[in-house]
């Protein structure tokens, strides 16, 4: 999204998945507030040697993350918290597409769907897709629907 909001930039059509264009959103809270927190853990876990022990030693208790650095899991959570596209939604130019992930029981599936409807509201044209049930990660929880709605964005 960032990259389809700059002026020298013209892409077909952005597809985002299972984000919210204020990524703190994603753990309900706000740029502000989670943002702060983000920061002062980076600190933390950056700036501290027993904190760069824990957070090496996350990344090696997590499979998928084994290859990763450390500081750029930091900096990258750091930024995520900080951004919030929400206000700039109105400016993009191009159709935006957005898979996210929905719960099997039908109420959370619910208060998902209008979580997105509301966050991405302001962004024309868009299209939301609800895959599940999912957690957050989509493309490993429900493969073939992924697959389904990349090929319809991709059409």
């Amino acid at each position: 999204m960032m990259l389809a909001l700059r002026t020298d930039v013209k892409p077909g059509g952005v597809m985002v998945v299972d984000m919210l264009p204020e990524g703190a959103g994603m753990l309900g809270g706000t740029r502000d507030g989670l943002g702060y927190l983000a920061e002062q853990l980076n600190g933390y876990f950056t700036g501290t040697r027993a904190g760069r022990q824990l957070l090496a030693q996350m990344v090696r208790d997590t499979p998928s993350a084994r290859d990763s650095d450390p500081q750029v899991i930091a900096q990258a959570l750091t930024e995520l918290a900080r951004t919030d596209l929400t206000p700039r939604l109105g400016a993009l130019t191009c159709p935006l597409s957005v898979v996210y992930a929905v719960a099997s029981d039908a109420r959370l599936a619910a208060e998902q769907r209008r979580r997105y409807e509301r966050a991405y509201a302001a962004a024309r044209p868009r299209h939301l897709s609800a895959v599940g049930p999912a957690g957050h990660m989509v493309m490993l929880d429900q493969p073939r629907q992924f697959s389904g709605a990349v090929q319809t964005f991709l059409r």
